[in-house]
């Protein structure tokens, strides 16, 4: 199974009303209300929030309110939003969210009749929007609040013009309680004449709870003085402020005092809060906050997400920063295949012995269960029950093994204690996203897990892209009960306008797929989308009407162009551990899906025309790889 970078990105779990793809899917509705504008504090815009409720916690007013940032990297059309600004959401009061995508979160989790546009008092240059979007919404039953800034233009070929509508690089705040006021500060390096528009200068977007201002940032490091410089000016005499987000100014080889004199050119009064980590994957300190009046903040890395950027997050001192906890990553086990011979990764009988590479046996020796150490690196723990859970729970617990890099013979992988650095990787993408994954060690980083033939032993050599070095992760002993959290009575739609649908009658094993007009009524065009775990994309495809799932013809041995057929759901007596009809989901920009089989590493195809036979291939960008929900 492909597991996305660094670490798994987690996918959105179903509202009480709705589900995780179609939800993702479905436009956001903003109702019209009332508009109350206030006038301008110095050097920036205001608009106040009415109708608030009373303020319950005093930490509101002295700014120790826990706080996080993000930059999403897009919000992968509405999943992120459930699947990882949500959790954020659950243990900080204020999320500051950078690439936010093209507009608050879709419904059905956005409270019907809650939207308001909330006007930004001039003057500010011509051309720019001129509302904050506010909205509210549920995650697991906890209403937050969202306000949206359009902070990506979109210009029009034909006029020359800009449109303040879509686009991935847009501003949101996210707040357990409704904000008192909501601020614009005004870049003054915006120029509408940029020629490339997705890189302009952008405002900041503020949210004042009490009597500390949340200003959300995603500069480009040249405007960092200028935006510090309009947060200094707009603040009201006693108020305490914060400046968060994405700053794209690197101060991760700088000690606090040359960050603060020489970077940011701090003032006497006002604190830095860094996490002295990367907050990118390419090695970059970008993601960090500058308060004045507030206490002292601890700032961590609670785990990485779907994201270029790790979210960040700040908690107030001396309060301890809880460490991100280690955890599964599926709730089933894994086997690593390796994409230059096929074959999977495998534990040696003895402890302490070397790790190989094998033929597919579907057996003990080659299943892993895979965890999270503080939410920044992997470990493999060899699972010894059937169903890979248990097993590997316990050999963690009691100091189980895992394979890692031989601290006397570095070239080699061996079984050693989990907790050893040298036990533990991290997943880098050399290739397209959907496809294998490189396991960089954590001791030694320069060192890569590599595969051979049959019997021969794994190797940690010089990182490269060699084939030898690509792993895909596919998923082992899959609970029967762990699937559901589903998207049902939908209807796939194939890019030329058919459906999915069984080739005749209600479908019996070996049924062949094809494709057909729509026709609502009808039950073999409906499907159940069942997901192998939460906050995990491996699927099946259980056909209403037949109760079985989309199969390979030959799963034992899949060629592109084979059939994809109905077969049977559960895994008992198969040859292959079920494989043949677990699929991931890869998401396109546009919503579109692609479907990749966990046992042929190809797509599911439809046909040119109607009633030909849906197949798999190797997976690409053309389109007849790409599906589309419909409700």
């Amino acid at each position: 199974m492909r597991l996305p970078l660094p670490p798994p990105r987690a996918k959105a779990r179903p509202g009480p009303r709705g589900s995780r793809l179609t939800a993702a899917l479905t436009s956001a509705l903003l109702a019209a209300g009332l508009l109350v504008g206030a006038a301008p504090g110095p050097g920036g815009s205001t608009a106040r929030a009415a109708d608030r409720p009373a303020r319950p916690a005093a930490s509101a007013s002295d700014g120790s309110l826990p706080f996080a940032t993000y930059n999403m990297q897009g919000s992968d059309h509405g999943l992120r939003w459930g699947g990882e600004v949500g959790p954020l959401t659950m243990h900080h009061e204020v999320v500051a969210l950078q690439e936010a995508g093209n507009g608050p979160p879709a419904e059905p989790h956005q409270y019907h009749g809650t939207g308001m546009s909330l006007p930004i008092p001039g003057p500010f240059p011509a051309g720019l929007p001129t509302h904050v979007s506010y909205t509210q919404w549920e995650h697991r039953h906890h209403r937050r609040h969202v306000y949206f800034l359009q902070t990506d233009p979109q210009r029009d070929s034909t006029t020359g013009r800009d449109r303040w509508v879509g686009g991935r690089v847009n501003l949101a705040v996210v707040t357990r309680t409704r904000a008192d006021e909501v601020r614009i500060i005004e870049n003054p390096l915006y120029n509408p004449n940029e020629p490339r528009d997705e890189y302009r200068y952008r405002r900041a977007l503020g949210v004042r709870i009490g009597n500390t201002v949340y200003y959300n940032v995603h500069a480009r490091g040249a405007d960092v003085s200028h935006l510090l410089a309009g947060i200094r000016a707009a603040a009201r005499p006693g108020e305490n402020w914060v400046m968060v987000g994405d700053f794209n100014l690197d101060i991760r080889n700088r000690t606090d005092q040359q960050a603060r004199d020489q970077s940011l050119h701090l003032r006497s009064d006002e604190q830095l809060a860094r996490p002295h980590r990367p907050t990118h994957q390419r090695g970059g300190e970008l993601d960090y906050a500058i308060t004045r009046g507030t206490p002292r903040f601890n700032a961590d890395i609670p785990a990485g997400r779907g994201s270029d950027h790790y979210p960040v997050q700040f908690e107030p001192a001396p309060t301890p920063v809880p460490a991100a906890p280690d955890g599964p990553v599926h709730n089933f086990s894994s086997a690593f295949e390796n994409a230059a011979t096929g074959m999977v990764l495998e534990a040696p009988e003895n402890a302490g012995g070397r790790v190989t590479t094998g033929r597919q046996r579907y057996n003990l020796r080659q299943r892993f269960r895979m965890d999270t150490v503080q939410g920044h690196w992997y470990r493999f723990a060899r699972s010894n029950s059937p169903t890979g859970a248990s097993g590997a729970r316990a050999a963690l617990a009691a100091g189980g093994e895992c394979p890692g890099v031989n601290p006397f013979l570095p070239l080699s992988v061996i079984m050693l204690p989990c907790e050893a650095a040298e036990a533990q990787w991290r997943p880098d993408d050399p290739g397209a996203p959907g496809g294998p994954l490189r396991w960089r060690n954590s001791r030694h980083p320069e060192l890569c897990l590599t595969g051979g033939n049959d019997k021969q032993a794994v190797g940690a050599l010089p990182c490269s892209d060699s084939p030898a070095q690509q792993w895909w992760d596919n998923s082992r002993a899959v609970d029967e009960r762990a699937w559901g959290d589903e998207d049902g009575w939908v209807q796939l739609r194939a890019y030329n306008g058919l459906f999915l649908d069984n080739f005749s009658g209600p479908g019996h094993d070996g049924t062949p797929l094809t494709t057909r007009r729509r026709n609502v009524g009808v039950i073999t065009q409906r499907w159940d989308i069942e997901y192998a775990g939460s906050g995990d994309n491996l699927v099946r495809l259980k056909g209403r009407g037949s109760g079985r799932c989309v199969d390979l013809l030959n799963g034992d041995r899949p060629r592109p162009g084979d059939r994809s057929v109905l077969h049977g759901c559960t895994d008992r007596g198969s040859k292959i551990d079920g494989t043949g009809h677990r699929w991931q989901v890869e998401t396109y920009a546009d919503g579109s899906l692609r479907f990749r089989n966990e046992a042929a590493h190809m797509c599911l195809v439809a046909p040119p025309r109607e009633t030909g036979y849906v197949t798999i291939d190797a997976c690409s960008d053309d389109a007849r790889q790409r599906w589309t929900i419909v409700p």
